[in-house]
């Protein structure tokens, strides 16, 4: 195996002499993949925003610990067969998305962080299609037709109801002009601040 080097956190690996197998490049102050299947040029390569996955896993792990906590609660506090723990996150995860995504792309000028943490991260693991889909199949194998029927009717109509509702509450609320322009002040702050770090 020949081992290819650019300063000393950069690897390639080279199975072939004609083949560049994909492999994740680490250095401090680039992360790429390289993609070229014939050359093994270190420029040629598709950049990584580390900062994205870091902000997407947080707001994952805040979704999972909510999901988590919301379910198990709804279950203790009414158990029944309608798996009533999993609708009731469904369907608030689907208001939060609309509320969430409307107020950031026509209310507030914010960082696009904030989308991958809340929406991205948060509610892509607060929600559960599978769980859903799932729990509906029992409710099937279990003879509960009707049970099983109102779980996929009502988690789609009232799903969609409750994005509906998020999009409009999200219209309807009044910001301040001057929490706008206080927000993109602090953005503008933190570009700068990247940009020097960059160039440093």
């Amino acid at each position: 195996m020949t081992i290819l080097k650019q300063h000393v956190f950069c690897r390639l690996q080279l199975y072939a002499p004609s083949k560049l197998e994909t492999t994740i490049i680490y250095r401090f102050s680039k992360h790429c993949i390289i993609r070229s299947a014939d050359r093994y040029d270190l420029n040629d390569c598709e950049e990584i925003n580390v900062d994205k996955l870091i902000v997407v896993g947080l707001g994952g792990a805040l979704g999972a610990i909510a999901r988590f906590w919301l379910g198990g609660w709804i279950s203790s506090k009414f158990p029944m067969q309608f798996p009533l723990g999993t609708f009731v996150i469904n369907v608030t995860g689907s208001f939060i998305i609309g509320f969430v995504i409307t107020l950031m792309s026509q209310q507030l000028t914010i960082h696009p962080y904030w989308r991958l943490l809340i929406a991205v991260g948060f509610i892509g693991a607060y929600t559960t299609f599978s769980t859903f889909e799932y729990e509906t199949m029992k409710l099937l194998e279990e003879g509960n037709i009707l049970s099983a029927a109102l779980n996929v009717g009502l988690s789609v109509i009232i799903g969609f109801i409750a994005v509906w509702l998020g999009v409009v509450a999200a219209r309807k609320l009044y910001i301040p002009h001057e929490i706008t322009l206080n927000l993109q002040t602090v953005i503008a702050k933190l570009g700068r601040m990247d940009s020097d770090n960059g160039d440093k």
